[in-house]
């Protein structure tokens, strides 16, 4: 018996007994050392059953039904380092069963049915550094007093709320590395813990009634590892940047790992952060600090189909402005003052003063505003805008004062003004220096006068930065009129209407009368001055009214079709590879387009100057900016001299019209186009261009037909 040091009864069954007992001299006086009852239903301990058991160093009776422990248990059983009671039914501990257990290191008590403990059950056991008292129905353990040695404590699965601190102020848990909190009735915890959990480094609080807001701020005070935080009811998270970056610069590159999985998250301002982390959409400085501070895993995350745009916080009726709905957007560091829909008569009284790094966007659309003078606003309240909607009003007067010189978006679309005066149009030419500008002008009441010619040129100039150009127009006597295609002598003339009406009457009745006597003298003048006259186009060749103009063919083509333009289409015409072909002299863009010249004044003269436009239509044509407003210039041009200046021709598939404008579809639909793979394509598009000399060797320019009368 001198030799036996453990003894271990598992699955022990017994017939016809409901359960063991044991006597109480079973292990009287052995140098045991463990003593291992697992599924054996025994129910009760005998008094005296570790009498002289004073090498015991591990207890174990686990699921054996006990009710109730001796309070002398351990008596003779000072140098016990593990005790296991779990899994049975014990409802109270005597308050001095564990006394004088210095060595005890490790405790179980998991799954009995204690509500209830002494406040001094657990303080002389100067060794412990484990205890699991998990699936019982503990209601406050804020009483009891823990060594400072303690490392790891479980109690998940019990009925503990968290009202004031969880530990109270009797233990000070400095060595406290694991608090396992789960599946309790927690709903705030930041005032659980005190500040003396400096080692703490997991912390388990999945399944509890965690609600409204949390910060991160909480959390990072301590050296934590890893949090759970899955499966409550938290609507917000805070993320301090300040102190994610102490929490950095403490823990190097171990990050904090928290899951958040299966909470209500409130898909606001306050989740973009959050959002950003989980889909790595931070910016620099985030992923220098959160990233390397956290790692969050969030499944089923509530905002992940909302758009960052979307994540926006509402600020209260009296801190925003005359009824509009303010939000905040910390995605783009924005605050929106929505005033559209409101029936505004006028702007708003003020403009909120937000956070200093934030810009405002103000929406003032779809109102009544007849006056839209900003002088009358704080230039400091205005500093932050940066996007400005005014469209859809009846504004007819418009006062850039006090606006900052960096707004980014300006529409003015949809109102009833009539023309700017030359300090808003310097301001509209500062504000399109920028490429990520947005103006937009159409759909105003513009006066056809010298005074809109300001605008004229703006729009001109300025009309990549302008997405609606196609619709603003002047509305003169004739009809509206398109700047962008339009010459500016229809917009300002200095010859009255009535005097420009007649002009042709007067001047074929005055040179009737004095023809005889000039022809022969001023014969050269005569035919210059019949040139400039649009009228007399009628009576005269081709050849003589295109006398003066420097290229056969201007061709108009996307840089994606440049391969077959220059390599095959402009060289042919040029040079033809049968001399008996008449040769051409092209002008083309990435050629004779000088550098630093306005583009659209290039594309302008090229039209003007060249006897026919060669339109290489494709797919790619049609998407271009440019390409539209050479087509345009080009049709304009053929619809003034009534003649047919445009050659259209089809390279590849023929392009859908969906994209196109109304001349261009008119053309395509018609089937007004020579295809470049129709093998009589040399022949129909030398017929379509002007009559010219037969090719010379080695001149590469053509010989224009010179007609004179």
């Amino acid at each position: 018996s001198k030799k036996l040091q453990k003894v271990s009864f598992v699955n022990f069954q017994l017939q016809n007994a409901t359960s063991l007992s044991l006597p109480s001299t079973l292990f009287q006086n052995l140098p045991i050392k463990k003593i291992h009852f697992e599924k054996v239903k025994i129910e009760r301990l005998p008094e005296q059953f570790l009498s002289g058991c004073l090498h015991l160093e591990t207890l174990i009776v686990k699921s054996c039904s006990i009710e109730i422990l001796p309070i002398d248990l351990f008596e003779d059983s000072k140098d016990v380092q593990k005790i296991d009671f779990s899994g049975n039914n014990i409802a109270m501990l005597p308050s001095s069963i564990f006394k004088g257990l210095l060595k005890l290191q490790e405790l179980n008590l998991h799954a009995n049915r204690l509500a209830m403990l002494d406040a001094n059950q657990f303080q002389e056991l100067i060794s412990l550094s484990y205890i699991k008292l998990s699936k019982n129905q503990l209601n406050n353990i804020s009483e009891l007093k823990f060594h400072e040695g303690i490392k790891e404590i479980d109690f998940s699965h019990n009925h503990l709320q968290c009202q004031n601190s969880l530990f109270g102020t009797q233990s000070r848990l400095k060595n406290l590395q694991i608090i396992n909190l789960s599946h309790n009735r927690i709903g705030s915890f930041e005032n659980c813990f005190n500040e003396d959990l400096e080692d703490l480094k997991m912390l388990d609080l999945k399944y509890n009634r965690i609600t409204g807001d949390l910060s991160f701020k909480y959390f990072l005070k301590y050296n934590l590892s890893k949090v759970d935080l899955s499966n409550n009811q938290i609507k917000k998270i805070y993320f301090p940047s300040s102190v994610i970056k102490e929490k950095r610069r403490k823990n190097g590159e171990n990050p904090l790992e928290v899951l958040l999985s299966n909470n209500p998250i409130t898909c606001d301002c306050f989740a973009t952060e959050l959002k950003q982390h989980l889909e790595g959409k931070a910016n620099i400085q985030q992923k220098n600090t959160l990233h390397q501070s956290i790692s969050i895993e969030f499944h089923n995350f509530p905002c992940s189909n909302v758009t960052f745009d979307q994540l926006n916080c509402y600020y209260l009726n009296e801190e925003c402005t005359d009824k509009c709905a303010c939000s905040f957007n910390r995605y783009k560091k924005e605050v929106s003052v929505n005033c559209s829909h409101k029936n505004m008569q006028k702007l708003p009284t003020s403009i909120p003063n937000f956070e200093e790094e934030t810009s405002i966007r103000l929406i003032l659309s779809h109102n009544n505003i007849t006056s839209a003078d900003f002088s009358s606003l704080k230039k400091e309240s205005l500093s932050k805008v940066t996007h400005l909607d005014l469209s859809f009003n009846a504004i007819t007067q418009f006062n850039q004062s006090n606006l900052p010189a960096s707004i980014k978006l300006l529409h003015l679309n949809n109102n009833k003004i009539t023309k700017f005066n030359q300090s808003t149009v310097d301001y509209f030419k500062h504000l399109t220096n920028y490429s990520e500008t947005s103006l937009r002008l159409s759909d105003n009441l513009y006066e056809c006068s010298c005074a809109s010619l300001e605008l004229y040129e703006l729009v001109r100039s300025r009309y990549a930065s302008m997405a609606d150009f196609d619709n603003i127009h002047f509305s003169c006597q004739s009809g509206n009129v398109f700047p962008i295609s339009a010459e500016k002598e229809e917009i300002c003339s200095n010859i009255p209407q009535i005097l420009r009406l007649s002009l042709p009457i007067i001047i074929v009745s005055a040179t009737s009368f004095v023809l005889l006597i000039l022809l022969m003298r001023f014969q050269e003048r005569i035919e210059i001055w019949l040139f400039a006259q649009s009228w007399t186009r009628l009576f005269l060749s081709e050849d003589l009214i295109d006398k003066d103009k420097k290229y056969d063919a201007f061709i108009s083509y996307s840089h994606y079709d440049s391969e077959y333009v220059e390599n095959i289409l402009w060289k042919e015409l040029e040079t033809p590879s049968n001399t008996k072909d008449p040769a051409y002299k092209c002008k083309v863009h990435t050629r004779d387009f000088i550098p630093g010249e306005m583009i659209p004044d290039q594309i302008i003269d090229s039209v003007h100057e060249s006897r026919r436009t060669i339109i290489v239509l494709s797919e790619e044509y049609v998407k271009a900016d440019w390409t539209k407003m050479e087509f345009k210039e080009a049709h304009k041009h053929s619809i003034n001299d009534k003649r047919q200046r445009l050659i259209l021709l089809v390279h590849g598939e023929v392009p859908s019209t969906d994209a196109m404008d109304k001349d261009l579809r008119a053309y395509v639909k018609l089937n007004a186009f020579i295809h470049t793979g129709d093998k009589e394509f040399w022949n129909k598009i030398r017929k379509s261009l002007p009559r010219q000399k037969k090719h010379e060797t080695g001149n590469s320019e053509s010989a224009t037909t010179d007609v004179n009368i």
